[in-house]
């Protein structure tokens, strides 16, 4: 009996690996790789209130726009992307990294980045995911 335990704890590690190699291979294929002179980009967190007593949950959220359009008063971006995940903070750096290796070719391009400055936040967390 351990013997098939084991056999099937290795199969379904073999069958993870495979599903986040054909995730990425179809997001590499898939991919529209924009090249553009600047890439700005914002990211912040809130916590909200969870359904449950005196819980709290982090909202990570992170927009990436290629500038914006002025319209009279009005100003919007150009071709926003957006993320908000409650996941870790690792796992929501991550996905700010694959939309923008999936979305943009960064070699020539410039990206200014904000935040407020925590450490979550930081420049360093910007400069990892955008390199």
């Amino acid at each position: 009996m351990e013997v098939l335990l084991d056999a099937w704890r290795k199969l379904k590690l073999k069958q993870k690996l495979m599903n986040e190699w054909y995730r990425s291979l179809r997001i590499r294929l898939n991919c529209r790789r924009e090249k553009i002179d600047f890439l700005y980009t914002e990211a912040d967190g809130v916590f909200v209130r969870d359904l449950k007593k005196k819980k709290h949950i982090e909202v990570s959220h992170a927009i990436m726009y290629e500038g914006w359009d002025k319209n009279g008063k009005r100003v919007s971006l150009r071709n926003p992307k957006v993320i908000m995940i409650t996941k870790v903070t690792e796992d929501f750096w991550n996905e700010v990294q694959a939309l923008a290796a999936h979305e943009y070719s960064l070699e020539n391009t410039q990206v200014v980045s904000s935040s407020d400055g925590g450490s979550t936040y930081s420049a360093e967390k910007f400069r990892q995911a955008f390199s």
